[in-house]
């Protein structure tokens, strides 16, 4: 199949900031810039009417890129991982397209760490170490996210390939400030005016503020990365018949 001709795919992220690393695959990959995208904000509800508005826009298959949360200590910050599979809270679980999750994995083979076990998607905010370590067991994932496995889900249920894109943020035993998740907006950035509210209230989350930011900065770079190392197999990777 020529590449050129087959429906391209959709790409949904919780955050602009998750979206914008694609604008870094260079002009070599300029196609990436031009890709389908929406911007749905955090959680299965805003994951799910975006992914439905990119396939009535003629979408081919669908992409979950973003940031996520380690469950298990071998992934750092700015880890990538590109999952096998995805399963919801309820222990429902989505496989990935297999042609295009082993493009993707040999586009991405020179990335330090390519973690490629399962994702989580968490129905609120997992804020302790101590929820990431119950998450762990009860579902054995490796990470957490708010939106993947309603993406893989939607795509299942419409007949296209999927595919999740995902850098870590924060590792198993961070904690973060408990009112983060009062601070995001519907697009996933902080509010200013909640931040300083939570750091006068609670001068000693500085410090796992500071950790949360250090670990953004390096998931960007990784997605960053990641848009330039895949460049035309995030196009392309989804068509089962190319040759390997």
């Amino acid at each position: 199949m020529d590449p050129e001709r087959q429906p391209l795919p959709g790409v949904v992220s919780a955050s602009r900031m998750e979206a914008r690393t694609l604008e870094c695959a260079g002009r070599r990959f300029r196609p990436l810039v031009n890709l389908p995208t929406r911007i749905c904000g955090i959680g299965s509800e805003r994951a799910a009417r975006a992914a439905q508005e990119l396939l009535a826009q003629g979408c081919g298959a669908l992409v979950s890129w973003g940031f996520a949360g380690a469950l298990v200590p071998r992934l750092r910050r700015g880890d990538l991982l590109v999952p096998a599979r995805v399963v919801d809270a309820d222990g429902s679980g989505i496989e990935v397209d297999v042609h295009w999750h082993r493009r993707m994995q040999q586009a991405l083979a020179p990335a330090p760490t390519l973690c490629t076990q399962t994702l989580l998607q968490a129905s609120a905010a997992v804020l302790t170490a101590e929820a990431k370590a119950a998450l762990f067991a009860s579902s054995r994932a490796a990470a957490v996210d708010m939106e993947s496995a309603t993406l893989g889900a939607v795509a299942n249920a419409a007949g296209v390939p999927f595919l999740a894109v995902r850098a870590i943020v924060d590792i198993h035993s961070d904690s973060l400030p408990v009112w983060v998740a009062h601070a995001l907006d519907d697009s996933g950035r902080l509010a200013a005016r909640v931040v300083l509210t939570g750091l006068l209230r609670r001068p000693g989350d500085l410090s796992k503020l500071l950790r949360l930011a250090r670990g953004v900065a390096a998931a960007r770079a990784s997605l960053a990365r990641a848009a330039r190392l895949a460049g035309p197999r995030l196009l392309a990777g989804h068509d089962a018949s190319a040759p390997s």
